[in-house]
């Protein structure tokens, strides 16, 4: 209809008078909601000025930020997981690269998490600055990156989350990009949505807040769809394809798999071109031109942010870049060498594509599930009412990145739950799409009984969301779908467990007697545990305890023994694992009903038989007592040696429970194992323990010469029977050789 004013025009231009049209209700509604939008619009901008306008924006953008900070900093040094004492090693050795000028050594990983060593990097910085001065050399065992920070001063727990708490700033500054494209595409109402089911995902979360690379991966990968989204509507804005290619460029130096991005953003400038063409709205030739010059900024805004960002390429591009991509080529074609638990059993290769199908099933929050179907049914059924046509090609560029991420990740031999967390992104975007369609759907009814629905149904899922989200920490990483069971159900389908709880059996180790000297062996890796404990505690592995005296003294030596759910649902927690499973623990951590981690009182449990019988080097004296083995004794506080002086200490196993506990004496000689020199005696006296299959120690000081080290000899051992005062006949529990002592070179 034209205007009136029009009109009027019309009739003076052509010298005759016509009559106007007449309006009808619905025009005269629709002219008085045009008004009121005016006034309204022009009340906003007389009110809020400028500069306000900025500042209101400007607070917006910080409050944004700290919401989605904040639940990623709960709990945020609760957990240690087993892969980021790496991270934290190649952050130091990137750190000191850099302070140093040598720029070849920023290449220090296969991933090649460049960003994230960045990050480390700021935590250093944050914590220990002087550590590039205290110890300059590079890490070669990356996971023992605590002994030089606590050489430096500082404290690897505290370096840890300082790095972490950098990423999160740096993906917070990344997220507030992808919320801005969101709004440009979908509006308010499914941003707000899509916001909250984002930063309130607990599995988002728990990787989000690791020193680690999947989280990163998949917000830079989320924020160079939506910027490749967007510049596809708006196709003259080349700033914003140079954001795409940047954020690319991010994704792919923190995991190599971002390199998918490229790809799928070429063929939306193709695709685009190609639909130009046929429209007509380009000629053939432009829109090639045209789609030429945005590929050229894509590529070269990604490639310019990789040389910027990874001093490698400043000196040697060509062998940097040949490094990674064959340690990448080895690692997706090799399965992982402690296997995968998956479907109640250990897989040692491929488990297959159902691996990931049960990934998302566990991972995906019941409220990100549900939108999810909304949207599925939407586009099935083609429904514009839900999804508005202008709509659905943005959906389906998204979309396409889960498509094809997904299958790469299902092509590769090597699978992880943490693989296809950049999805997750997406799969909440789609959801919230889904939900506000069909609540605009509802609004549309004119009916406040419906309108009052569907705003409190957008405003329930949020707050469950949410509500999710808070109910799993500190233990982000083991949120799995209630409705399937949640962590019950998930530990018997998929491998749970990254090294939560170890932070309570640390805490239980240091309240007990002794504890902050106490001597601990670990089934997951001890690197993880060592950030929870003062220099003051020894932690070694458990898994390397087999069948000989070495073994037996560590059994003797061990104070507490901590085994965890992702070694024992896979079994590899060594030969030990198993045994003390028939045991009752000291202690134990459950989260969500589960089992995680089990701490056993070595001190109060016997060593296995086989760990003594089978070692060729323990003699059973008489019917009481076994002699297991010798070796340095590990000195207390207030314990003090003079020159050359070594404790020696014995370990004896109590065959058969006593009420009566007799005192055994013991004769010993230390014979030099090379001949050379003169053998030292000493005689000394142990009390075995009430209980059968204990053991029992005695520790005597013994004077070496100068030079020499207990090493250098072997012990031998006779004990003199109570009774007669004669010494006991020593028989082999492995050969049942007997002779007058115990004790052979070889032991």
């Amino acid at each position: 209809m034209r205007d009136v004013e029009a009109e009027r025009s019309c009739m003076v231009t052509h010298g005759r008078k016509r009559r106007a049209p007449e309006r009808t209700v619905g025009d005269v509604e629709r002219a008085t909601k045009s008004n009121a939008q005016y006034r309204f619009r022009s009340l906003v901008s007389r009110r809020a000025s400028p500069t306000r306008q900025n500042l209101l924006l400007l607070l917006a953008l910080i409050a944004t930020a700290l919401v989605y900070i904040w639940p990623r900093t709960l709990g945020i040094d609760r957990v240690v997981t087993v892969d980021e004492p790496v991270f934290l090693g190649i952050s130091a050795n990137f750190y000191n690269a850099v302070a140093h000028g040598d720029f070849a050594k920023t290449s220090q990983f296969l991933y090649p998490a460049v960003p994230i060593m960045w990050a480390g990097m700021v935590g250093y910085l944050a914590e220990i600055p002087n550590y590039v001065t205290d110890y300059p050399d590079q890490i070669e065992a990356l996971k023992s990156v605590h002994g030089p920070i606590r050489a430096a001063g500082g404290e690897p727990l505290s370096v840890l989350v300082a790095g972490r708490m950098a990423k999160i700033v740096l993906q917070a500054g990344i997220f507030l990009i992808a919320i801005w494209l969101t709004y440009r595409l979908f509006g308010l109402a499914i941003t707000t949505l899509a916001a909250a089911f984002i930063v309130f995902d607990p599995f988002l979360i728990a990787h989000d807040q690791l020193l680690h690379v999947d989280g990163l991966t998949g917000i830079t990968a989320f924020g160079s769809m939506l910027a490749a989204t967007y510049a596809d509507r708006k196709q003259t804005r080349k700033e914003l394809w140079a954001l795409a290619g940047v954020l690319a460029a991010l994704s792919w130096l923190t995991r190599l798999t971002g390199l998918v991005l490229i790809p799928i953003i070429l063929l939306v400038i193709a695709d685009g071109a190609i639909s130009r063409c046929r429209q007509g709205t380009q000629t053939g030739r432009v829109a090639l031109l045209t789609a030429t010059k945005t590929a050229t900024v894509v590529v070269g805004a990604s490639l310019i942010t990789t040389i910027v960002v990874w001093p490698a390429l400043w000196v040697d591009a060509r062998g940097t870049i040949e490094y990674t991509i064959e340690q990448w080529r080895q690692s997706i074609e090799t399965p992982h060498p402690w296997g995968l638990y998956f479907a109640g059993e250990t897989v040692a290769g491929d488990p297959g594509i159902l691996f990931y199908v049960f990934v998302f099933l566990y991972k995906i929050t019941p409220f990100t599930l549900f939108g999810l179907a909304l949207i599925a049914f939407a586009s099935l059924f083609r429904i514009d009412s839900i999804i508005p046509r202008h709509s659905w090609r943005p959906i389906v560029i998204l979309a396409s990145f889960v498509l094809v991420y997904s299958v790469g990740m299902a092509a590769g031999t090597r699978k992880f739950d943490r693989y296809i967390l950049p999805d997750f992104l997406f799969f909440d975007l789609l959801a919230a799409i889904g939900i506000v369609g069909v609540a605009r759907l509802l609004w549309a009814r004119r009916n406040i009984g419906w309108r009052i629905a569907s705003g409190m149904a957008i405003v329930g899922l949020a707050t469950g969301q949410l509500f999710t989200a808070l109910a799993q920490r500190p233990y982000m990483l083991d949120y799995y779908n209630p409705l399937l069971g949640g962590t019950r159900t998930a530990q018997e389908m998929l491998m749970v467990g990254w090294g939560e709880g170890l932070d309570q059996a640390a805490d239980f180790i240091l309240s007990q007697p002794g504890g902050e000297t106490s001597v601990v062996r670990t089934s997951i890796s001890r690197s993880t545990m060592l950030y929870f404990f003062p220099e003051t505690v020894t932690v070694r592995g458990l898994g390397d305890i087999g069948t000989n005296r070495a073994s037996a003294m560590t059994w003797a030596d061990t104070d507490y023994a901590v085994t965890h759910i992702l070694q024992w649902k896979r079994g590899i927690h060594g030969p030990v694992g198993p045994y003390l499973e028939d045991f009752q623990p000291l202690y134990t951590v459950t989260i969500d009903g589960v089992e995680f981690v089990r701490v056993y009182d070595l001190r109060r449990i016997p060593p296995p038989d086989w760990m003594v019988q089978q070692s060729g080097c323990s003699r059973q004296f008489g019917d009481g007592i076994t002699f297991v083995g010798y070796g340095q004794h590990r000195r207390g506080d207030g314990e003090t040696l003079g020159p050359n002086a070594h404790m020696v200490e014995l370990v004896f196993q109590t065959n058969a429970a006593t009420r009566v506990l007799p005192e055994y004496q013991v004769t010993g000689t230390l014979h030099p194992k090379a001949n050379e020199g003169q053998a030292i005696s000493f005689t000394t006296s142990f009390t075995p323990s009430r209980e059968a299959g204990l053991l029992a120690k005695t520790v005597q000081t013994v004077q070496l010469p100068e030079g020499r080290k207990l090493s250098d000899y072997w012990l031998q051992v006779s004990v003199i029977d109570p009774a007669t005062r004669q010494p006991f006949p020593a028989v082999n529990l492995a050969t049942s050789g007997r002779s007058s002592y115990a004790g052979l070179p070889a032991c």
